[in-house]
C-alpha cells in the first residue's frame, strides 16, 4: 500500500470526524460518536485488508454496501496459462500493482492507488475452464464507496482494451 495514500485517506477521515465533533458538540447522544468511530474502523480495516485475496468475498459481497462493484465474464478459446501471463503483464503496464498472483489456482490481485473518484480499487481476476472454453471472471471494487464514478468500469474496459491489444501482432 503506498504510504502517502494511507496518510491522506486517514487524515481526511480524522479531519471529517472531528469537524462533526465540532458540530454535534452540544448534542448528548452518544450514538453520534459510535457512528463516526464505526466508520472510522470500517476505513481503516478496508484499507488494511485490502491486499489479501482471502478477503475477496467481504470486498465482492453484495451486503456491502459500502464498496461499488463491477462484475464481467469474457470467454476465450485461449489456453489459460497464457491469458494469465497476458493478463499479468497489462496489469503491471497500466500501473497497477499486482499484489496477489497464484498460478496453480489462477488467481490475481491488483490494486489501484486513490484518485479523485475513489479511494482506490481492488481488481480480481480468476480464470476458470468450462467445457473447452476459458471464461476470465473480472471484479473491481472500490475500497471504500458507495458510488465509484465509473472507475470500476473504466478498470474492465481499460483492461480489455489493453490485453486484446496485447495479443495482436
Amino acid at each position: 500500500m503506498k504510504t502517502r495514500d494511507f496518510i491522506i485517506a486517514v487524515a481526511f477521515f480524522l479531519g471529517v470526524g472531528y469537524l462533526l465533533t465540532i458540530i454535534q458538540f452540544d448534542s448528548d447522544e452518544p450514538s453520534f460518536y459510535v457512528f463516526v468511530i464505526i466508520m472510522v474502523g470500517i476505513f481503516v480495516f478496508n484499507f488494511l485488508a485490502r491486499k489479501s485475496y482471502s478477503l475477496k468475498p467481504y470486498f465482492t459481497s453484495k451486503f456491502n454496501v459500502l464498496t461499488s462493484k463491477y462484475n464481467s465474464v469474457v470467454s476465450s478459446e485461449l489456453p489459460k496459462e497464457l491469458m494469465f501471463q497476458k493478463m499479468l503483464e497489462v496489469l503491471r503496464n497500466q500501473g497497477l500493482k499486482v499484489v496477489f498472483e497464484s498460478e496453480q489456482n489462477l488467481q490475481i490481485l491488483a490494486t489501484k492507488g486513490i484518485s479523485w473518484k475513489s479511494w482506490g480499487e481492488n481488481i480480481y481476476i480468476d480464470f476458470t475452464e468450462k467445457d473447452s472454453v476459458i471464461q476470465m471472471n473480472f471484479t473491481s471494487t472500490t475500497v471504500m464507496g458507495i458510488f465509484s464514478w465509473g472507475a470500476n468500469e473504466k478498470n474492465y474496459s481499460s483492461l480489455l482494451f489493453n490485453f486484446e491489444e496485447s495479443l495482436t501482432i
